[in-house]
């Protein structure tokens, strides 16, 4: 499952003095959208792209009434896979997958005197591999690795007129979610190869990301039967 693009709309421009932009739309669900539950056997999810909508921008404002705030940028979550109810992945690889969120919008110029409007927030990326939410996911030697959240930045604060107070900049927003998810799997890689897996595996992660990995019991054996 590979090529899908989702790009979600821009959020609007305010409109009248001193009206705030609106937020960006959400994109999410590039690879697959699991309405219900969902089975999924032999199969890499690559190559799949988001891009959150921006946020629109705040109008100007008056000598009293202060510039419009800019608009949130449109998260991205679940680009790989967006789960709603029920996961289960067997032998799944899903990687190469980018989440981009919206850029805020920028806060609303001021008049002479009046103050300026703040520039919005900027989105977030969630899960850029699988977003679970409140699914249940079961996934079994499947491989989620390798998948890029991308950062937004807070949008730029409004000009102030003569007298009158500058907007603040809107905070960027970091990317959430990045980890790994190796249930069952690292146990097929050979033992002479596991220090270079883990090292590429370890470029992957963002700070504080999290490896996760699990592995049946065994006797300390290798190969296969």
């Amino acid at each position: 499952i590979t090529g899908g693009n989702v790009i979600a709309a821009n959020g609007e421009d305010g409109v009248g003095v001193g009206a705030d932009g609106t937020e960006g739309e959400r994109a999410e669900a590039a690879g697959v959208l699991a309405s219900g539950t969902v089975k999924l056997t032999d199969v890499v999810i690559t190559g799949n792209t988001a891009f959150g909508g921006d946020g629109g921008d705040g109008a100007a404002g008056s000598s009293s009434t202060p510039g419009g705030e800019g608009g949130r940028g449109g998260g991205v979550s679940g680009v790989g896979i967006r789960g709603f109810t029920t996961l289960v992945l067997l032998r799944v690889a899903i990687t190469g997958n980018a989440g981009f969120p919206g850029d805020a919008g920028a806060g609303g110029a001021a008049a002479a005197g009046g103050d300026a409007g703040n520039g919005g927030f900027g989105g977030t990326t969630v899960g850029a591999g699988v977003s679970a939410g409140t699914s249940a996911l079961t996934a079994t030697d499947s491989l989620i690795a390798g998948n890029a959240g991308h950062t937004s930045p807070g949008g730029p604060g409004g000009d102030s007129g003569p007298l009158g107070t500058p907007g603040k900049g809107g905070q960027g927003e970091a990317a959430n979610g990045a980890g790994i998810f190796a249930n069952a799997a690292l146990f097929h890689v050979p033992s002479q190869e596991l220090p270079r897996v883990l090292s590429q595996l370890h470029a992957t992660l963002k700070p504080r990301g999290v490896l996760f990995a699990s592995n049946p019991h065994g006797h300390n054996e290798e190969g296969w039967n």
